[in-house]
């Protein structure tokens, strides 16, 4: 696969950036909005916000799935990517 553009995305700080939720689910949204803006119509997402942030990598799993499955958008193509097992199999369980 070749890659074309990059977008950034910054996901809250767990237990600091409130409602956490929310915000979580808007970083999804919104870089779904810039692959629109730039023709692009596939995506690869890691798990936002569970790294270094603190989010509850199950939780955070669930609200990805959500919001993607949520937005409306021209993207057809969204590639969760999991660094390890434990995410791969959150991921998977939220998508069932």
């Amino acid at each position: 696969m070749r890659v074309k553009h990059v977008v950034h995305a910054v996901g809250p700080r767990f237990g600091v950036d409130e409602p956490a939720d929310e915000l979580l689910a808007a970083a999804y949204a919104s870089s779904l909005r810039r692959c629109e803006e730039v023709g692009a119509t596939s995506v690869a997402f890691p798990a936002l916000s569970t790294g270094a942030y603190g989010y509850p990598l199950l939780e955070a799993c669930r609200i990805s799935v959500q919001a993607l499955r949520a937005a409306e958008t021209s993207v057809n193509r969204c590639l969760l990517y999991a660094f390890d097992v434990k995410t791969r199999r959150f991921w998977v369980r939220a998508l069932s």
